[in-house]
């Protein structure tokens, strides 16, 4: 499974060295290039460098082909909503 964590710390690391073990293709992201450099070298992973909320980031992720997206810190509707409404096409009523 393609498999998206927006996050790199210690609950996001510990989930992709999880999943990663029942052999999931893991991409995760982060704005922290060190800490995302850590993660690569100790887990078979890909990484990418950015904030989860913008589309150009989420697209360099290739977000659009994923079987799913993980968000495990705490969520803000006005920080991530618009973005995963547009990339998944939910319609509101």
């Amino acid at each position: 499974m393609k498999i998206i964590i927006l996050g790199a710390g210690q609950v996001d690391g510990t989930l992709a060295e999880n999943l990663v073990g029942e052999n999931n293709d893991i991409t995760l992201m982060d704005s922290d290039p060190d800490r995302l450099r850590q993660l690569r070298d100790k887990f078979d992973l890909r990484v990418v460098h950015g904030h989860g909320s913008h589309p150009r980031i989420l697209r360099k992720a290739s977000a659009e082909n994923t079987d799913m997206l993980v968000a495990v810190h705490q969520f803000r509707r006005d920080q991530y909503g618009g973005v995963l409404d547009s990339l998944f096409a939910i319609q509101h009523a």
